[in-house]
């Protein structure tokens, strides 16, 4: 009898490991924090728990979102005049947060999940990209970072796009300057408005809103955005064509755990934003409709611009407002579960100034 009591703890023991990794596989929600620039008084905010964050709100009105947990402050942050759309992320790894601005200033938090207030000269410093080798009157936007800590940056024009990809970043020193030949360029010569990337370990993303006609080997054509697959030296897949719902500005978001992209819809309120599997990377072109789409406010509706997602935790957070031609994004979108609920309305507050950077710490319980 003790034996068999013995075993039926044993499979009770592994049956909860299980169903807990299962939890924690695709839709754990817990021990995720959010960060906002804030680009009026140029601060970084910081929500510890989303999930309280989350409850604090309704999907029938438009709350005023909380005071943040923490606020960060620097003249360092002060001297990124404007962010680039998109330009924060988050580095779980290491705990450190990023931001680049539309010129292509660097700025590096360390130990971020346990700072607050004003920041010493010992966990912020800024760097510059090289302004020699910037493209003709070019734009940097959206920002993303690997396991590794590599950077990933877009830049563009109306007539040409390219990512850098800086390789040990935290090797740069106080005002140093990143020229082109220290970086690996990632680019195509058939893409233009390059506005998102979004990578995982093993996966680079890249969204662009326009470029020249692609033609497959059975000479079907396809013009418009498109979305492209691949790694930090090349892409390989693209996703283009009419079944697509792609439109302006198309920031990014990786989902690492669940294998899913999303893509922001700035000029959709209804179903603001989309995402991929990457399953339907299946061929070199795929003109193929989302897998999902995520509904809207219904009584709020928002043109959401700039996503963020925490990689491992199932949330997506999304900033906008109420204007699809505003790039000036003043309210926050909850979406929970994303990745398996698909129909629930999300959460929305409104700040009231510009957060042109969101990023998401799904590790944010590590400290």
């Amino acid at each position: 009898m003790k034996i068999q009591r013995l075993l039926l703890g044993a499979i009770a023991s592994l049956s909860l490991m299980m169903c807990t990794a299962c939890i924690v596989a695709g839709t754990e929600t817990s021990g995720t924090g959010l960060y906002a620039f804030d680009e009026s008084s140029s601060k970084i905010l910081a929500w510890d728990d989303l999930e309280t964050l989350y409850t604090s709100g309704s999907t029938s009105s438009v709350t005023t979102a909380p005071t943040p947990d923490r606020t960060l402050t620097s003249d360092y942050l002060a001297d990124i005049d404007t962010l680039g759309l998109g330009g924060m992320c988050m580095d779980r790894t290491h705990g450190r947060l990023w931001l680049v601005s539309t010129t292509g200033l660097i700025a590096r938090i360390d130990s971020i999940r346990s700072r607050s207030g004003a920041l010493t000269s010992s966990y912020i410093r800024t760097f510059q990209l090289d302004s020699d080798d910037f493209l003709d009157d070019s734009t940097f936007g959206q920002m993303a970072v690997d396991s590794s800590g590599n950077l990933y940056i877009t830049e563009w024009n109306s007539s040409n796009s390219r990512i850098w990809v800086i390789s040990s970043p935290t090797s740069y020193a106080q005002d140093d300057t990143v020229s082109s030949s220290s970086a690996t360029l990632l680019t195509t010569s058939k893409d233009y408005n390059g506005y998102g990337v979004a990578v995982t370990s093993s996966r680079v993303y890249a969204y662009f809103n326009s470029g020249k006609t692609l033609s497959d080997d059975s000479d079907n054509s396809y013009s418009g955005a498109r979305l492209r697959l691949g790694t930090s030296s090349a892409f390989s897949k693209v996703i283009i064509g009419d079944e697509t719902e792609f439109a302006s500005y198309g920031l990014l978001a990786a989902d690492s755990t669940n294998s899913l992209v999303y893509t922001a819809i700035s000029t959709n309120a209804t179903n603001p934003v989309i995402a991929y599997k990457n399953s339907q990377f299946s061929k070199t072109y795929n003109n193929v409709a989302p897998s999902i789409q995520l509904p809207g406010n219904t009584a709020n509706p928002i043109y959401v611009t700039v996503i963020a997602h925490p990689g491992n935790k199932d949330w997506l957070v999304g900033s906008g407002s109420t204007s699809s031609s505003s790039t000036s994004p003043t309210y926050l979108t909850l979406w929970k579960s994303p990745a398996t609920d698909t129909s629930t309305e999300p959460v929305v507050f409104n700040y009231g100034y510009a957060m042109r950077g969101i990023a998401l710490d799904g590790s944010a319980s590590s400290e």
